[in-house]
């Protein structure tokens, strides 16, 4: 039987951020994915540092973001590939009131990022004004995930194959899954794991996002480009476009409602001719308060829970992960806003 320290359940943004907390320090793991898509395969990737209507930093960004830049070009580094990119956002201000809004921000304590408002004078931009925000970045989930789930088939750190609860021997300093033994367990299942009996009654409210990516005639940038939707150049002169965010769905396939929705964004926002290349859509594990959840088990003390990242688990995830560690470790408690179990 193989002996691990730690069992992932998942290899979305959650699990290989987790499986790569723990190698960094040394620590054993085996993570069982069956390879469907997920979330995490179909997200824009984006860390916008200002987010809403008034131009509110994104919560715990000055927090998050050094375990985030630290993680993810460590990995970089570590299997030789790329797929972090720093971005400047370039946010589309079409009307005065917007502006001033935006202006408004600009020179306050915290939001140095902001740099002043300008009068636009791109000729496919929709937008009268626009202001510039520095602090952003690019994560390609789908090359992360990919390039991470080849390191860990290599290294036989991850079996393919579903997962199911029911298979879990629980023992007092453990739990026995098929041929594996692990000392810790960590459920990183997306919105499935609210069939999980270790984590009952989770806060989910799943939201289904679509994107498409296109290709543009003749508008080309290296920012990505805000207004009512996120257009993210990638690496080979394409963008993503996205995203929906749908609270009633049926499925989590693409659909013409979704394709129309983000063309419309699309079209509000450059005045170019495109081609669609690809059109994908997954559920996000969103909860009620769109703050994630981690911590303990109340039916385990070795069981553990990374999910509820929504759509900022790009810039969440590596912080979280060594919580989740730190926590297997007895050193911390989590904070009760992002306990799984939270009132």
């Amino acid at each position: 039987m193989k002996k691990v320290d730690f069992l992932i359940i998942g290899q979305g943004l959650a699990g290989t951020c987790m499986a790569i907390e723990l190698l960094r320090n040394n620590l054993s793991f085996q993570i069982i994915d069956n390879g469907k898509k997920n979330a995490s395969t179909t997200a824009n990737g984006i860390i916008n540092p200002v987010t809403g209507q008034r131009f509110v930093k994104s919560w715990n960004y000055d927090l998050f973001l050094p375990f985030a830049k630290a993680l993810y070009n460590y990995w970089e580094e570590h299997i030789k590939s790329k797929f972090f990119f720093e971005r400047t956002i370039l946010k589309l201000l079409p009307t005065a009131l917007e502006a001033n809004l935006y202006d408004v921000k600009v020179g306050m304590e915290g939001y140095e990022i902001l740099l002043p408002v300008t009068k636009n004078e791109h000729p496919l931009l929709k937008a009268e004004y626009t202001g510039m925000m520095k602090g952003g970045f690019y994560l390609n989930c789908k090359e992360f995930t990919h390039s991470s789930r080849e390191y860990f088939l290599s290294s036989d750190s991850l079996t393919e194959k579903t997962f199911d609860i029911d298979d879990v021997i629980v023992q007092e300093n453990g739990f026995a899954y098929e041929d594996l033994f692990a000392e810790h367990i960590v459920f990183c299942q997306g919105y499935t794991a609210d069939e999980n009996p270790f984590f009952p009654h989770l806060p989910f409210v799943p939201t289904k996002g679509q994107i498409i990516q296109v290709k543009m005639d003749n508008f080309t940038s290296d920012t990505i480009t805000q207004k009512n939707g996120i257009l993210s150049p990638l690496e080979d002169g394409s963008f993503l476009m996205g995203a929906t965010y749908e609270w009633a769905f049926t499925d989590d396939e693409p659909n013409e409602e979704g394709k129309t929705a983000l063309l419309e964004k699309l079209k509000q926002m450059i005045d170019d001719d495109f081609t669609i290349l690809q059109h994908t859509a997954a559920i996000r594990p969103t909860t009620k308060d769109r703050k994630p959840l981690i911590g303990r088990s109340e039916r385990h003390p070795n069981a553990y829970i990374l999910n509820g990242l929504g759509t900022k688990g790009v810039l969440m995830a590596p912080y979280l992960a060594q919580q989740v560690r730190q926590m297997a470790q007895g050193s911390i408690v989590p904070d009760d806003i992002i306990k799984w179990n939270r009132s």
